[in-house]
């Protein structure tokens, strides 16, 4: 089977790396579904059925999650409630935290000191060592024994669904809009009906149905999740896109929010009108010019380097990406690609290529003559990699 091959870029300069919206910082776990009012689906191992909150790691490779927070509380403080210490999460695999408000330290397994309440709702949140949320839900009163989660697993929007704990999410009430791309610099991509560059965020439908937004909210803050309504008659057709012009400019017209995205990094949160989560992002500093969002489109993880598809379908990232020297520009294309990439080497001098597997071991070395090089990954496994030359670093995921 051919393996399609995404190539994402960071330039270097000299010695000193820069910045790179293409390096993932929130990391590849996601809350995937959560039961908070637990009575018959599964018991602890003390036979006590209690709330449960289930992680999930959405890369081919195991992820340590030490140092890493979960809370019922977004506060600055009230997030690192439970911090988790050198727990690893298999590759596409689950992690299950049980959550008694005591963290009886007699039931074996992970056992956070907070309760879930099911009967008024309240938050569920995972944030880095550093305390930046990463993945959020706001939920509100919900019956026993329904559970709350990704659906499709680990990358979809939150849903009500039937539980499947510690296991893939396999059914949901299907709300099928998400927040599908998003761009927070936006220097010449596209302009809005005033000739403006804005920051812009676009859902899409993933069903076969219309569904009508009027009420639902958008933001960029938990804490004030109705900074834009949809106003009555906001319809998104099956298989089509809607646009919101995030450029704290609402006098513009109906579609233009009272808020914008930062630079430098925040989040986009699609909620219900009475505020639920729906769809929750979160992104790092950013690239003028290039955009994140999901792939596969509409339903995929979010890629955070992509060529902007503007209403259009997400064809994943950059066609071709660059990295700068004092003497030339080191191109590396097509992007993706199948079997195998290139590298334009303009600078007359042979360079060593490197790619490391995510434990440091290099999977493949290449002396990269001048002008054009071939490189064969299609013995490589699916999975991300990282690859070195002199001029640069970079990213380099492998799928089947």
């Amino acid at each position: 089977m051919k393996k399609s091959v995404l190539l994402i870029f960071a330039a270097t300069f000299g010695l000193q790396a820069a910045f790179s919206q293409c390096d993932l910082l929130r990391g590849p776990v996601v809350i995937n579904e959560f039961l908070a009012s637990n009575e018959t689906i599964a018991e602890n191992s003390l036979g006590q059925f209690e709330d449960y909150i289930e992680l999930y790691n959405t890369a081919n490779e195991p992820f340590n999650l030490d140092g890493y927070f979960l809370s019922d509380s977004r506060g600055s403080t009230g997030r690192t409630k439970y911090r988790f210490s050198d727990v690893i999460i298999p590759a596409n695999g689950y992690l299950m935290v049980w959550c008694d408000g005591v963290g009886d330290p007699e039931m074996e397994g992970l056992n956070a000191d907070f309760a879930l309440s099911g009967t008024e709702g309240e938050r569920v949140v995972l944030s880095n060592p550093d305390s930046v949320i990463v993945d959020y839900v706001r939920f509100g009163p919900i019956e026993s024994d329904v559970s709350i989660g990704r659906f499709p697993n680990g990358t979809g929007p939150f849903m009500r669904m039937v539980p499947t704990f510690n296991g893939a999410n396999t059914n949901g009430d299907s709300f099928d809009v998400a927040i599908n791309e998003y761009m927070a610099t936006n220097s010449n991509t596209v302009s809005d009906e005033f000739g403006d560059f804005n920051d812009w965020i676009e859902l899409y439908n993933n069903g076969t149905a219309a569904v009508d937004l009027s009420g639902y909210l958008l933001s960029d803050n938990e804490n004030f999740p109705g900074k834009f309504t949809f106003p009555a008659g906001s319809v998104i057709g099956p298989g089509q896109y809607f646009i919101v012009w995030a450029d704290n400019e609402p006098v513009q017209g109906p579609y233009h929010a009272d808020f914008a995205l930062s630079a430098s990094g925040e989040k986009v949160i699609l909620s219900s009108p009475d505020t639920t989560t729906i769809d929750f992002v979160s992104f790092g500093e950013q690239t003028t010019d290039v955009s994140e969002g999901r792939f596969v489109n509409g339903f995929g993880n979010i890629i955070p380097c992509m060529a902007p598809t503007f209403g259009a379908e997400n064809l994943g990232t950059v066609s071709s990406f660059n990295m700068e020297s004092s003497k030339g520009i080191i191109e590396i294309y097509p992007n993706p690609a199948t079997s195998e990439f290139f590298v334009e080497n303009p600078t007359g001098e042979l360079m060593v290529m490197r790619l490391f597997d995510l434990n440091g071991r290099v999977v493949h070395e290449q002396q990269l003559q001048p002008y054009t090089n071939s490189v064969n990954v299609s013995g490589l496994s699916a999975g991300i990699y990282l690859l070195h030359t002199p001029f640069g670093r970079s990213k380099l995921a492998v799928t089947d």
